[in-house]
């Protein structure tokens, strides 16, 4: 019968919701719970934070032991409110040799910690630090809130712009045509002291999208918290070239610079298309590589066309379109998309 067992650690009542997660060197994620809630595998390593009444159900032990890093899974239980937190145990898994509940008082964090090799578990009452540092992550473009974890006293921000769109290929009935890459957004590191700071309006920059002429600029990222407004700015689309009988180019996308930040990470320009009608020969732009990584890969036509590709990382740019004279207009691949990420630490 898998089985829970429960030990009294050093804790005490919590000051803060600062926990001793001390699960691994990796950062801690917490999770906020407005609600009973079933654990799952995925909630490994993870910090369960309640502020009401709520009922904790586990897992089956014996399912975690087989399937869970070789049986090392665990979660820390915060009651970070004025509620009683209680932890149910699955089916005929017991808690301390006995198949009941246990319960987390107002205050007070537990550690649930598998025991390898074994169908049981171990609760342990913790101390009241967190070793960290948890991370927020924010990858949607448009309007976000950053909510400030309680004990929660620094952050590091990283913002990223939105990438430019490629250069599309916009031809008429006796030219070919060529785009180029679109620039990548230009990326922000701060930290910031925000023991006085609640919550943040956030803005994440959406890549440039658009049809086949030239590319269109991203939107920036934003962090406004009514002390700090921190911004990100925008990878620029890449242009476009049309030519008869003679080699041409596209201009690409600009760099992108920003200002504001401890670090300051410019986005790399998007790189020039190039045709050659008498060869038959139409190559694109590849898009600007970004803070994160690379954009779009260039394409190439000889007698038809190609769209561009979208930009690979956040904030990269998208690559330029080609297409021949016997081909039909492409549009360019799409800047990828901005990220704010936002480190917590409680030290």
């Amino acid at each position: 019968m898998p089985e829970l067992e429960t030990r009294a650690g050093a804790g005490g009542a919590l000051a803060s919701t600062q926990y001793d997660a001390h699960v691994s060197a990796t950062a801690v994620v917490v999770q906020a719970k407005a609600g009973n809630y079933t654990a799952v595998e995925s909630d490994n390593r993870s910090v369960l934070e309640y502020t009401g009444t709520y009922i904790l159900t586990l897992p089956a032990m014996a399912t975690m032991n087989s399937t869970s890093d070789t049986g090392e899974w665990e979660i820390t239980v915060a009651n970070v409110g004025t509620g009683i937190i209680t932890v149910a145990p699955d089916g005929t898994d017991t808690i301390d040799g006995t198949n009941a509940n246990i319960t987390v008082a107002a205050g007070e964090s537990r550690k649930l910690k598998l025991i390898s090799g074994s169908t049981g578990v171990m609760t342990v009452t913790r101390s009241t630090k967190i070793d960290g540092p948890t991370t927020q992550v924010f990858t949607t473009a448009g309007a976000a809130t950053w909510t400030k974890p309680a004990g929660c006293r620094r952050v590091k921000v990283t913002l990223t712009g939105g990438g430019g769109q490629g250069g599309g290929a916009n031809r008429d009935v006796t030219n070919g045509s060529v785009g180029a890459g679109g620039g990548a957004g230009a990326t922000l590191i701060k930290y910031l002291d925000v023991t006085s700071i609640a919550t943040s309006t956030l803005t994440i920059g959406a890549g440039g999208v658009g049809g086949t002429g030239s590319g269109s600029n991203g939107t920036s990222s934003v962090w406004s918290d009514g002390t700090n407004t921190l911004t990100a700015t925008v990878g620029n689309g890449g242009g476009n070239a049309i030519s008869a009988s003679n080699y041409a180019t596209a201009n690409a996308g600009n760099s992108s610079t920003c200002t504001g930040g401890d670090i300051n990470v410019p986005g790399a320009a998007g790189h020039r298309g190039w045709m050659d009608p008498v060869e038959a020969m139409f190559f694109s732009g590849q898009g600007g590589a970004s803070f994160w990584g690379g954009g779009g890969e260039n394409v190439a036509a000889g007698t038809g066309e190609s769209a561009g590709q979208n930009g690979v990382a956040y904030g990269s740019g998208g690559s330029g379109a080609a297409a021949a004279s016997t081909g039909i207009d492409k549009a360019g691949g799409n800047g990828g998309d901005g990220i704010i990420v936002v480190e917590e630490f409680y030290n």
